[in-house]
């Protein structure tokens, strides 16, 4: 039935008829659904296209969050094709992803999309460890927000850098100033302390990248921010943080 009859009239439909069409393949999930086997796995996918091409993301980011579009991995990455950070879409394929099980493709979305702070958090409670998504890959996330803020805002950079630190002091303490190369696994370590190299390179590749956009951060803040990730003298953390672990602001 989906080849020979939906997928066929998908392609012609516009319009009403494209309205029409979902809600005839909607009524067929919920009658597959009630009767209990599993639907035809692209139904779900093609049903989400039409709402979306009649501009319904809403009542389809609905639909995925009651399960009515049962959990699929394919449907989740449409949603967040389509989504925006923070509208209903992109939550509604966060959780779908979330549900099945692929944890690390959605903080990868969330670090893409510039939500750092949301997927440090997110990470922080979740179980996930540096071996899913490793620290470079929220200093990379963290470098491109700082990038797309205005010169007026370089405090803020610093801060979140600083805050960026203060999270991989936990998740992957191999790759910041002061962390133990060996800890968590060494960010993917082994036998023959290639942990501890791993994390000396790593620390050493994100120390020279900030060293390369300096000019990001206020004058006072460089050898701060170099200082986190092992680039710079320990002693220039202490001259910008405050006593209760905030960063001055210049």
């Amino acid at each position: 039935l989906l080849l020979s009859v939906w997928l066929p009239a998908a392609r012609e439909a516009a319009g009403e008829g494209r309205l029409y069409l979902a809600q005839v393949v909607l009524g067929y999930l919920c009658a597959v659904m009630a009767a209990g086997p599993p639907p035809e796995p692209c139904a779900p996918l093609l049903l989400f296209h039409l709402l979306a091409r009649c501009g319904r993301a809403g009542e389809a980011a609905r639909l995925m969050q009651l399960q009515v579009l049962p959990d699929s991995p394919r449907l989740a990455r449409a949603a967040l094709e389509l989504g925006q950070p923070g509208d209903t879409l992109a939550q509604a394929g966060l959780d779908m992803l979330w549900r099945a099980g692929e944890h690390a493709a959605a903080v990868r979305w969330m670090l893409r999309r510039g939500m750092v702070g949301e997927a440090m958090a997110l990470c922080s409670r979740c179980g996930l460890g540096p071996e899913s998504v490793g620290g470079e890959e929220f200093f990379d996330a963290a470098m491109q927000s700082v990038r797309a803020m205005p010169d007026a805002q370089r405090t803020r950079r610093a801060s979140i850098m600083f805050s960026l630190y203060k999270f991989l002091r936990e998740w992957d303490p191999s790759v910041v100033a002061g962390g133990n190369p060996s800890a968590n696994g060494g960010g993917g370590g082994g036998g023959g302390g290639k942990g501890p190299r791993r994390g000396s390179a790593v620390r050493l590749r994100l120390a020279e990248r900030v060293q390369s956009e300096k000019a990001l951060f206020h004058d006072r803040h460089v050898g701060f921010v170099l200082a986190l990730f092992g680039g710079g003298d320990p002693s220039a953390m202490a001259a910008v943080v405050t006593p209760r672990g905030g960063l001055e602001s210049v």
